[in-house]
């Protein structure tokens, strides 16, 4: 990561290195929003066929779509002090 990408901490508008941690954390986080059609009618023909018919009956469409994304850096402190912003584990 260059220089000119390095911004402020996205949760407390402090800089990256402001506790002496020399890690940090960048991110994206997007809002997501449901869609309530598909929803019902997954639900419908999973209350009417069970769960695998329904599945094949209705085709693998969308339950959610992204309305709006950021990138974003997060500090150590905000990433895993008391806030725990990110309590992801990075591996899976």
């Amino acid at each position: 990561m260059k220089q000119a990408d390095l911004q402020a901490c996205a949760p407390c508008v402090k800089g990256m290195m402001h506790v002496g941690a020399s890690f940090f954390c960048r991110g994206e986080i997007g809002q997501m929003v449901v869609d309530l059609k598909v929803v019902q009618r997954q639900a419908g023909l999973e209350m009417e066929f069970g769960g695998r018919i329904a599945g094949a009956l209705d085709p693998d469409e969308e339950l959610a779509v992204e309305v709006r994304s950021r990138k974003a850096l997060v500090c150590s402190d905000c990433a895993l002090g008391e806030r725990m912003l990110l309590a992801v584990p990075l591996e899976e």
